[in-house]
């Protein structure tokens, strides 16, 4: 909010801070929804916490500090971490470019303490649906009103309303800038003043505090209630939300039909002639919803931050003002909706999901049997053959049971269909701890995932007959380390400052599968 109100572009933090159990590297559950969350809530730029610095002669893992994610060239997931970081990078630089936009500005008031805390503390009461900022009295003081009514803060930032604290108690000079903003036609939500806290200006500016917030408010002590001063109006009794709703405002977002309606969260930025969302799914299951975006007269894309891509979406509806879109996200997944090519004529298409997310349908599953390549270095045999997918825990062999760090599983398998005019993808399936892996099919490098669903698009690999199939898996330094806990220093592969808990155990590792050949089914989408 300080960054939004005062027009600065960058709005950094340190970033994936915790203290407590040490290299639990499940990107895709902790580190990802964390990133999404604050980025709902105004972030845009990332300072990883942390990044040790570890003399080579520290060995591996190496030193660490107490607190943070370790993100370094020490840790195992290091050389695939490229799609981990592109994810980043993508949400940093759309989120950087534009204009935020909120409906509710919200004036913590000069009273200690004067905190602005998590979004969903949400001090103003206008959540869930619409947005709001915190401002200080610096900027009051400094506030413009439009004319259409909006309150403008210096930084640019246009807001439908602005909102006191409920604790009553205001500074003479915020009240008389506030009873200048309702005159001029703006509108204010919050309890009659009661206190002045200050000994500036003595008995004459307690009289003068008393004898405008009776001018504003009225004299009568009713719980809530509307009031017209001047061209504008002041409210109270009510939160922002009930406020904004009476006044026949739609929320700017709504989820409908999600299985946990609260753990979708969004932020809204102008960008140009664009209107350009950022939502996340808070959970850890498959959401198929209705989202409900207050844009009218264009036609929405989505910007997918893993991949890159930009598709436009079939199948939407508008009406009052609003934007209807059937959407499919995966467990914590996000997506950036774009609202920029104007449209007049809504398609004439069912609003059905699969028309914007469409199905994939198993084809085949890769059964195996696996030649498993481990790294000797790191108590490994050269090679292990699973004749079906396990957790490497379940192996009867101690070198895989406490393995850390990436594993090669290679196969084939053939295929009798047509590739030719399809569109084809690998889904991994389980792929544990760190949910990290590398496929190549044919010779051809696929690419990196990183996230649910663990898939990856064939494109034109896939050949009739006989695949060559490799996955790289990579698990956390978890396993290795409660194993050499056990050890005399001097017979431990691995070396490290962090102390070795009596309570950490290993963790569930290795390609968990089924691994299965999926076909799309239904239309086929036109990317850019």
């Amino acid at each position: 909010s300080a960054a939004h109100i005062y027009g600065k572009r960058l709005i950094a933090a340190e970033a994936f801070t915790s203290i407590g159990p040490h290299w639990e590297d499940v990107l895709w559950r902790a580190q990802k929804p964390s990133l999404d969350h604050e980025l709902c809530a105004g972030l845009n730029m990332v300072f990883f916490h942390t990044f040790t610095c570890s003399p080579a002669e520290m060995g591996v893992p190496g030193q660490e500090y107490f607190a943070g994610t370790h993100v370094n060239p020490q840790v195992t997931w290091w050389d695939y971490s490229d799609g981990f970081i592109d994810y980043i990078n993508r949400c940093q630089y759309l989120t950087q470019q534009g204009r935020y936009v909120a409906d509710v500005l919200y004036y913590y008031g000069d009273h200690v303490p004067v905190l602005a805390r998590l979004k969903e503390d949400d001090p103003a009461g206008c959540l869930p649906g619409f947005e709001y900022d915190v401002t200080n009295e610096d900027v009051l003081l400094r506030l413009e009103l439009d004319d259409d009514g909006r309150i403008r803060v210096p930084g640019g930032v246009r807001y439908r309303v602005l909102v006191l604290p409920d604790h009553a108690v205001l500074s003479l000079a915020a009240l008389e800038k506030v009873g200048s903003i309702v005159a001029a036609g703006g509108a204010v939500l919050g309890p009659k003043p009661r206190r002045l806290v200050s000994l500036t200006g003595g008995a004459a500016a307690q009289a003068r505090f008393h004898a405008l917030s009776e001018e504003l408010w009225g004299t009568g002590n009713e719980p809530a209630g509307r009031r017209w001063y001047g061209r504008g109006r002041l409210a109270w009794g009510m939160t922002a939300r009930e406020f904004l709703l009476a006044d026949g405002l739609a929320p700017d977002f709504e989820v409908m039909g999600a299985t946990e309606a609260g753990r979708f969260d969004f932020i809204h930025y102008r960008v140009g002639e664009a209107d350009l969302y950022f939502v996340s799914n808070q959970t850890e299951s498959e959401e198929e919803v209705t989202c409900r975006f207050r844009v009218s007269g264009k036609r929405p894309e989505l910007w997918d931050p893993l991949t890159g891509r930009v598709r436009g979406l079939e199948a939407y509806a508008s009406e009052g003002g609003r934007c209807s879109i059937p959407m499919r996200f995966p467990p914590n997944g996000a997506y950036f909706v774009s609202f920029e090519v104007p449209s007049d004529v809504d398609p004439a298409i069912p609003l059905d999901p699969a028309r914007n997310f469409p199905a994939a349908e198993p084809v085949l599953t890769v059964e195996g049997p696996w030649v498993v390549e481990f790294d000797p270095a790191w108590g490994g045999p050269e090679e292990a053959v699973f004749e079906q997918l396990i957790d490497w825990r379940a192996h009867p062999e101690a070198g895989v049971r406490d393995y850390s760090g990436r594993a090669r599983y290679r196969t084939e398998f053939d295929w009798s269909g047509s590739a030719a005019g399809g569109r084809f993808l690998l889904d991994l399936g389980g792929v544990e701890d760190t949910g990290i892996a590398a496929v190549t099919l044919n010779g051809h490098e696929l690419g990196i995932v990183w996230t649910k669903p663990f898939a990856l698009e064939l494109g034109d690999r896939l050949r009739p007959g006989r695949n060559e199939l490799e996955i790289v898996v990579v698990n956390s330094w978890r396993n290795r380390l409660v194993a050499d806990r056990e050890l005399p220093v001097g017979a431990r592969l691995t070396r490290t400052n962090i102390a070795l808990q009596p309570g950490w155990e290993r963790v569930s590792s290795g390609l968990l599968g089924p691994v299965v050949l999926k076909r799309v089914v239904g239309v086929r989408e036109a990317t850019r």
